[in-house]
């Protein structure tokens, strides 16, 4: 038997198999409730926190359809680590000017030309 937390209340459970996620017949059918209430989503997220990978403070979730995107960083300091990496003399190799241009899409010419 696996151990597993139910979707719907929370509690912990006994699953004869790896796919249940329910405990009982009562959260099968608040889950079905929750499904044809008219929300037209077929899971429930649930808000997650993550937190900044640079500042550590918490980012915002953006939401896309039905599905949920993480950020693991804030613009800000995605802009700030690169606007420091570039003044200290990285390379446009170093991980802090690439995830700025991966991220914000902002090569090394343009931070250069914001330092001056």
């Amino acid at each position: 038997m696996i151990k597993k937390n139910c979707a719907v209340c929370g509690k912990e459970f006994e699953a004869a198999n790896y796919r249940y996620c329910l405990c009982s017949d009562e959260c099968r059918k608040a889950r079905e409730k929750q499904y044809h209430s008219g929300t037209g989503h077929k899971y429930i997220y649930k808000p997650v926190e993550v937190l900044c990978k640079i500042c550590g403070k918490p980012v915002p979730p953006t939401y896309g359809g039905i599905h949920v995107s993480r950020k693991h960083y804030h613009e800000d300091c995605v802009y700030n680590d690169a606007l420091d990496a570039v003044q200290e003399g990285a390379k446009e190799a170093d991980p802090r000017v690439r995830r700025a241009a991966n991220f914000l899409g902002v090569g090394i010419k343009e931070l250069r030309e914001d330092l001056v």
